[in-house]
C-alpha cells in the first residue's frame, strides 16, 4: 500500500464494510466522515464526533462524543466495539481498490470503510424536517407519510403528506439546490395540523444548500448548517 498524502482524507465520507473483532448487523450504519479536523458520523445507534489528526500516514482520534440513544442490543454492541476500535487506529490508508484501512500502532487492521456515494440520488422516507420559526428539528405527523425521491438525471419528486410535488434539483459535490417545486392543490382536514407540515417541510426543502449521504440515510442543511430535512432509503 502506498504513502497517503496528509489531506487526502478531508471532506471524504465512508462506510464501515469490515471491522477486526465485531460485524455490523443488517440494517445498522456505521460512518465516517472526515471534515475540518474531525471525524463523525453514525456509529450504529449514536451519532458520534472527535477530533482527529492526520500526519502523513499516521492517524489519531480524540475523545470522541456521542448522542445518547438507546437501540438494540446487537447494535449497541457494535457501536462501543467501534468506537473503542476508532481510539486505538494510528495509521491509515488507502488500498488499491479504494478501501480505506484504520490500522492500530502494530499495523494490524482495525476498521475498513468503502467510499460513501458522491451523489444524493434514491428514494427516501423522510423522518424528520426543520421548522425554521421554531428552530426546532421535529418528526412526521402521527398518521402521515413523507416521502423524497432524487433521480441521477436530476428530477426530485414525493409526497409532502397531503400533496405531490415535484421539480428538479443539482448538485455539484455536496452542494445542493432543490427547485422550484410545484405541488398538487388538495387539502387534507385531518390529520390536525397535516397542512402546516406539508408548509413547513416545502420551506425546509427550499432552505437546502447542502446534503450528507451515509448508508442508509441522506440529511439536507441549509446554509448555516442547520439539518433541514432527514430521511432513509426505502
Amino acid at each position: 500500500m502506498g504513502s497517503p498524502a496528509p489531506d487526502d482524507l478531508d471532506g471524504s465520507a465512508w462506510v464501515l464494510t469490515r471491522a477486526r473483532g465485531f460485524g455490523v448487523p443488517p440494517g445498522v450504519a456505521v460512518t465516517a466522515r472526515f471534515e475540518g479536523g474531525r471525524v463523525g458520523g453514525s456509529a450504529g445507534v449514536n451519532r458520534y464526533g472527535a477530533p482527529v489528526q492526520v500526519a502523513g500516514s499516521t492517524l489519531t482520534v480524540g475523545d470522541a462524543l456521542t448522542t445518547c440513544m438507546a437501540g438494540p442490543p446487537d447494535a449497541m454492541r457494535t457501536e462501543q466495539a467501534y468506537l473503542a476500535a476508532l481510539a486505538a487506529v494510528r495509521t491509515w490508508d488507502l488500498d488499491p481498490s479504494g478501501v480505506l484501512v484504520l490500522a492500530d500502532g502494530g499495523g494490524r487492521p482495525l476498521l475498513e470503510f468503502a467510499p460513501e456515494p458522491a451523489t444524493p440520488a434514491g428514494e427516501y422516507e423522510v423522518t424528520g424536517y426543520l421548522d425554521a420559526a421554531r428552530d426546532a428539528f421535529v418528526g412526521v405527523l402521527d398518521g402521515t407519510r413523507i416521502t423524497l425521491a432524487l433521480t441521477p438525471d436530476g428530477d426530485v419528486r414525493g409526497h409532502a403528506g397531503c400533496n405531490r410535488f415535484g421539480g428538479t434539483y443539482t448538485h455539484d459535490g455536496p452542494a445542493i439546490v432543490l427547485g422550484p417545486l410545484a405541488t398538487t392543490r388538495a387539502h387534507c382536514p385531518q390529520p390536525d395540523g397535516v397542512m402546516e407540515q406539508e408548509r413547513v417541510f416545502l420551506a425546509a426543502l427550499a432552505a437546502t444548500t447542502r446534503f450528507e449521504r451515509e448508508a442508509g440515510t441522506v440529511t439536507l442543511f441549509d446554509g448555516g448548517g442547520r439539518a433541514t430535512v432527514r430521511a432513509r432509503a426505502r
